[in-house]
């Protein structure tokens, strides 16, 4: 005896309406405006001919990849707003991370060639007013859970969270040069800087330097501040010094404000971490690229630091060699100098 077994159907969620949704809405569920993910969505993610009922267009997909980075890192909550289950969030969230991730030298890029360095100098000076400078660095924390394990604990920042301590530089328009990431947030910024492959890019090319706080060591491609501004010089130095290097805070600040699950916590195994925060880098220079609106340009980083010093650097000051210290300290002079005499003009 056979007994017919009917096969249920498949029922879908009720999904979002994206043509319903006002655009002050839309901007706070996907952080970009409309027509920018779409262009997302046909930059990133490759289409495919897949027709299956529950199937997401790739303007869905990254709709759902970046309401998970815009949200605190929840895949169900992203989910239930989407109108999907959490299963298909996880994998397209995974997916998408990995495609825009790996794009990052395309989207970051830092100046090398004598042209670039160049153009990066004359850029900086005619916007900002410091000479021979290409660029601003600091690093951020990005919080995450404490990791399990006897390693745990190295992650733990100096305000007592775990975290990974991110490096990174930008230009005078608040765009990502580059980014350094997968250093536990007990590590200090002078020790990520000192063993990164930046070091030796801009140490090979004295043409022109980085700002940086009193952390880093002086030396002729790294400027830092006086440690005692006794004259009206090094004083003029030091303020132009802050106003220029702040560039870098108002950059991490609008990075958390467009992907706030660097700032709530990013909820991923350890090992997928360092591509999601890549990707976080990569999708705000591609928002500068593409004009997206930021709601507060000049809002600094969340930790709330003072511009010039966001002293994870364990009291290390004109640190370094003493013969790049000294170079470093002459350059930092003539630069005073030249900062001073213009300082009317």
């Amino acid at each position: 005896m056979f007994m017919l077994v009917r096969e249920k159907p498949k029922l879908y969620r009720s999904r979002i309406n994206r043509e319903e949704i006002a655009p002050e809405t839309y901007r706070k569920l996907f952080r970009f405006d409309k027509e920018n993910v779409e262009w997302l969505a046909h930059r990133f993610i490759p289409e495919h001919d897949e027709k299956r009922g529950g199937c997401l267009t790739t303007v869905e997909s990254m709709e759902a990849t970046l309401h998970y980075l815009a949200d605190l890192g929840y895949q169900t909550t992203v989910g239930e707003v989407m109108g999907i289950s959490q299963t298909t969030v996880s994998r397209h969230v995974a997916k998408n991370i990995d495609l825009i991730a790996a794009q990052h030298p395309t989207w970051i890029k830092f100046p090398t060639s004598n042209a670039d360095v160049t153009h990066a100098k004359e850029r900086w000076a005619e916007k900002l007013g410091f000479p021979f400078t290409i660029g601003a660095i600091d690093c951020t924390h990005v919080r995450i859970d404490k990791p399990r394990g006897q390693f745990g604990d190295e992650f733990i920042n100096r305000k007592n969270y775990p975290s990974f301590n991110v490096q990174a530089t930008c230009d005078e328009n608040y765009i990502f040069t580059s980014v350094d990431v997968g250093w536990p947030g007990s590590v200090y910024d002078s020790r990520i800087f000192q063993t990164s492959d930046l070091r030796d890019v801009v140490s090979r090319n004295v043409r022109g330097c980085l700002l940086g706080d009193s952390g880093y060591g002086i030396s002729p491609y790294m400027m830092t501040p006086f440690a005692d501004p006794d004259t009206p010089v090094k004083r003029s130095f030091n303020r132009a010094h802050t106003r220029n290097r702040v560039v870098i805070e108002q950059a991490f600040g609008q990075l958390k404000r467009r992907s706030p699950i660097l700032r709530y916590g990013v909820r991923l195994k350890l090992e997928n971490i360092p591509k999601c925060i890549v990707a976080c880098f990569v999708l705000h220079n591609v928002s500068r690229f593409l004009h997206d609106p930021d709601d507060d340009l000049r809002g600094d980083d969340e930790d709330g630091e003072i511009a010039g010093d966001n002293g994870n650097h364990g009291g290390v000051v004109e640190q370094g060699p003493r013969i790049l210290r000294q170079r470093g300290q002459q350059k930092r002079d003539e630069i005073a100098n030249h900062i001073y005499e213009r300082r009317d003009q």
